[in-house]
This record gives structure tokens, sequence and C-alpha cells, in this order.
């Protein structure tokens, strides 16, 4: 396939096509004026211009000539008062990015040291632009607002276009391309299309087998533009097709999320959780929102952990005001995280394995909070492991229905994990070890890679350097390879760590080196 089949994405026919291959905005603003106009005769010109504030002539060029187009937030209001599917006016969205100036800042900071994109006037140069403009871009989100800008960016950067609220050609061709042939169904309404569920729920699937082995961040625009179509869709179903339509909807943002909180963008992957909530509710289904809840406690508390890292590091430069100031923040996020479990059980029905996860998860933050406590880790512990035997029992019901994934060696990994938060490095190596008699289930890079962690982490609290710097390296490269910022940190504040032990030993240093590559 060379070509988009632009028909099937409800564009019609004789639309002309643009230089960049998308149709042309303003002939597709006309056509769909002119539909609406067809049941509401008053959607002149006129009116148009009257909605958007601007001057007939305005619009009669835009609709002529692309004039003023360029503008993202223009073609996001006229998708709106159009029912233009974003899609085909090259957008991810119609709502608006978190903070697209950070997420530049962020993508900039990826780039090799040597690479002149990497600094400020180095993109500055690249795009002719001031740097003074360039920094107004990345703090204030200014001169973000254009099209061609944010394609340029997305190339430039290496950063996925959805992230940016924009698609590219290669995506939807790739996206059509990996559709399955499965019958279709027609939604209801006032069009017509060949639409079928079964299609996106084998879709998601897929990209959760995808991200659970490896990493499914270069799915992102895809994803993106899934979301958008199902979105478009909404308004032509009813009843039960509509239930289930939002669910499937709220499953992709789940995945969404899930991605975002693994490149360290947990702001932006808990508004995406958010949205996720409001579409469970509105389709009153209690476990899709569970599950929504549950995933918003563990974005909560995974940036706990990772704020947890920062302090190591602060700490290892001598900052201790900044270590402390980091460790109180992450106790608010377990805090908040215990919160969303206690918001749980107020929802009825908890389906059993939901309310395994409940408790594996309260159980897994609870350790975190338990200080100096004995009665409060054992506590901990013992929730994790109620939770544990509910999830043994429960484990095909739970990655069926609702994408969660606890295999056995998560369980011990996650056990583990809670036993270095409660101050107990010696039973976690004991933990570490029993996980390692579970058979292997396929390509576990990610989980590899995090068992390598964590062994480490338990030989740096026990002041073990030679035993804790090979798996520290060894998951650095695969978290580097699957690009997963949150376990990159997790291993520089266990870097800052060591280097407190001992900042001259040679594989400290090589793991330094390592990180800063």
């Amino acid at each position: 396939m060379d070509s988009v089949d632009w028909v099937r994405l409800r564009l019609p026919s004789p639309i002309e096509m643009g230089m960049d291959g998308f149709p042309r905005p303003g002939k597709t603003v006309h056509w769909y004026r002119e539909q609406k106009k067809l049941t509401d005769t008053t959607w002149t010109q006129k009116h148009l211009s009257q909605e958007l504030g601007l001057t007939e002539r305005a619009i009669c060029y835009l609709e002529s000539h692309d004039v003023g187009l360029d503008s993202i937030s223009l073609r996001r209001r006229l998708a709106r008062l159009l029912t233009i599917p974003p899609l085909l006016l090259g957008l991810a969205s119609l709502a608006d990015e978190t903070d697209p100036g950070q997420t530049i800042r962020q993508h900039r900071k990826m780039k090799q040291k040597n690479n002149p994109l990497r600094s400020q006037k180095g993109l500055a140069r690249a795009l002719s632009m001031t740097e003074k403009a360039i920094r107004d871009m990345e703090k204030r989100n200014i001169g973000l607002d254009s099209m061609t800008r944010r394609r340029v960016l997305a190339l430039l950067l290496d950063i996925p276009p959805a992230t940016l609220g924009i698609l590219t050609l290669d995506e939807i061709l790739l996206r059509q391309q990996t559709i399955p042939n499965m019958p279709h169904a027609t939604l209801s309404g006032e069009k017509e299309t060949t639409f079928d569920l079964a299609v996106y729920e084998y879709r998601l699937k897929t990209l959760w087998n995808r991200n659970h082995i490896g990493t499914a961040q270069d799915r992102l625009t895809h994803i993106a533009a899934t979301m958008v179509e199902l979105t478009a869709a909404l308004p032509y179903v009813n009843g039960n097709d509509e239930k289930d339509l939002r669910a499937v909807l709220c499953r992709y943002h789940h995945l969404h999320a899930h991605i975002l909180r693994d490149q360290g963008r947990y702001d932006t992957a808990i508004a995406e959780l958010e949205k996720a909530a409001i579409l469970a509710e509105r389709a009153k289904n209690a476990p899709l929102l569970t599950v929504t809840l549950l995933r918003i406690g563990s974005v909560l508390r995974d940036r706990g952990t990772v704020t947890e890292a920062q302090a190591k590091i602060e700490a290892a430069k001598g900052n201790s005001t900044g270590a402390n100031q980091k460790r109180k923040q992450a106790i608010s996020d377990y805090l908040a995280s215990i919160d969303c479990y206690t918001r749980i059980r107020h929802l009825k029905p908890l389906p059993e394995a939901l309310h395994g996860v409940v408790l594996f998860d309260e159980g897994y933050a609870q350790a975190h909070l338990a200080q100096g406590d004995l009665k409060a880790k054992r506590t901990a512990l013992a929730r994790l492991t109620d939770g544990g035997k509910i999830i043994a029992t429960t484990r095909d019901v739970l990655e069926e229905e609702f994408a969660i994934r606890i295999t056995k060696r998560t369980y011990h990994n996650t056990k583990a994990a809670a036993m270095l938060a409660a101050g107990w490095p010696r039973e976690a190596l004991q933990e570490l070890n029993d996980g390692m008699d579970v058979p292997e289930e396929g390509d576990m890079t990610r989980q590899n890679a995090y068992t390598d962690y964590l062994w480490s982490q338990a030989y740096t609290d026990l002041g073990l350097i030679d035993a804790a710097a090979t798996p520290a390296q060894d998951a650095l490269l695969r978290m580097k390879q699957i690009k997963s910022r949150i376990h990159i940190t997790r291993i520089a504040g266990l870097q800052g760590q060591l280097s407190q032990l001992d900042k001259k030993h040679i594989e400290v240093i090589r793991l330094g080196v390592m990180l800063n590559s």
C-alpha cells in the first residue's frame, strides 16, 4: 500500500491533495461546512466567520487557499465546529498537549553530547531562530501553534509526532497495513462507514504484548491515531455499542499512559488516565474505572520511586537539603497512590481478580511509607502477599479482561522491591533467588533488566560494590535499548548511592560513564 485510503477515513474522493500528502485543509473545511449546511442552512461562510471571530473574506481565503491553516489551534476549532475527523487535518488529538515545550526540551536533551541539536544554540540555528525564541518555546510554549514547525521539530529531534499533537502519513499508512482482515460492521447515525471494534481490540492486545516484551514507544503515533479514530466514531453509536466503544477507547488511554510513564512523563500519563476515568464513568463500567485508578496509583508510586532515586543523586552531590525535599515529594506520591486504592474500595462490585491487585499494589506502596516502623513493614508485606495469592488464581482473567499482566516473575520482583523499600536487602535477595526458579515466558527483556536492577540495589544496600556493579551495568544496557527513562533514572540513583560508598571504585566510575554516554 503506497497511498492512504482517505475515503475510508470519511473524506470524499474529489477533495484535492496538498503537497504534504494530506487533503488540502481548506477544501476539507469547505466540504464539511457544506455538509453541515444541508441540515442547517445557516452554516454559510458568514456564520463560520462569526464563530471564529474572523472576516468573511478571511474564511473565503481559508477555504480556497488554506490561508491561516498552519495554525494548529485553528484546525482544532474547525474540527470541533464542523465535526471533522482530526486525522483529516493532520491532528492526533483535539485536546491541547500538556506541555509541548517541555517535550521538545526532553528530546533535545536525549541527543548525544556531540550532536549540535542537543544545545539550544544548535537547535536555533537549525530552525533559523534565536536562542531566546528557543527558550521561550521550551519554557512557555511560544511559537508552537504552527503545524509546519511541529513537523520539523518531530523530524529533527526524533519526537513521536503524536506527542506534539500531529500525525504523519507514514503512521497512517502503517496503521492501514496492520489492520487484519475481519468482517466489518456499520456505525449508526447520519453517516455510514465500515467499522469493527474487534479490529481495535486485536490491535490493542498486540501493542500490549509488544510493550510487555520490550517497548511500544515507537508506536505512540499509531496509538494516538487510533484514539482519534475511536473518538470520532463516538457520535455515531449509542446504547451498548457506545459503552463498548468507550471501554476500548479507555483501554487505549491506559496503554498510552503506560508508555508515557515509561518515558518519565508522569504528569502527562496521569492526564491520559484522567481522560480514561471519565470514559469509564460515562460507560458505567466500575471494573474499568477500578483498573484506571490502579494505573493512576501505579504512576504515582513509580514517580515516587524515581524521586527517591533523584534524592540519592542529590545526596551524592552533598546537597542534603535537595535530597530531603525529594524524599518528601516521594512520600506525597505514595500517599496519593494510597488515596487511589481507598477510592477503589468504595466501588462496587469489585471483581476478585482486581481485589488481589489492589492488595498487591497497596502493600507495595505501604512498604515505601513504613520507614522504621517494623509493624507497618510486616503489615505491608502481608498485604502484598495476600494479593499475590489471589493473583496466582486469577492471572489469566487479569490479562484477558483487564490487560494487567502480573507473571510469577513479576510477583517475585515486586515483593523483592517492597522488601528493599522496607530496608530488608537480605530478604530481597532470597526473594530474587526464588524468582530464578520460575521458567522464562518468552522474550523477557524488560523483566530480566528489572531483575538485574533489583539484584544490584540489594547488593548496594548491603555495601557490596563489586557484586552490585555488574548487574547494574547489564540492566542499564537493556533499559537504554528499550528507552525506559524511568528505570534509567533509578539506576542513576543507584550509581549515586554507590559513589557515596566509594566514588573512586573503577566499576562505579564505569557505571557513571555509561549513564552519561
